[in-house]
């Protein structure tokens, strides 16, 4: 009879130990998957910085010969405008 007890309870706190382990997992799990677009995006993030710090400023850049043309109506056309010198930055603002 003693033995029954002793095993019923040892059963009792394998169960316990096992659904302990298998939440912290499921836990663990969501919070992974939960993780992946910040890590995606601090990856765009240093992918950008790199961008910006291999870019050399030239003598041009400062007089503004390296200004692009004036976009006219077709920059408020979009939310992105134009950027017809492809550096990321509407032409209206960079003008």
């Amino acid at each position: 009879m003693e033995k029954l007890k002793i095993k019923t309870l040892a059963l009792k706190i394998l169960k316990i130990f096992v659904w302990v382990f298998l939440i912290l997992l499921a836990g663990f799990i969501v919070l992974s998957i939960t993780r992946i677009p910040h890590v995606l995006e601090a990856q765009k993030t240093e992918a950008q910085i790199i961008k910006i710090h291999s870019t050399k400023l030239q003598m041009k850049d400062v007089t503004g010969e390296n200004l692009p043309p004036v976009p006219g109506v077709e920059a408020d056309k979009t939310l992105q405008g134009v950027d017809a010198n492809l550096n990321g930055i509407r032409d209206d603002v960079e003008l």
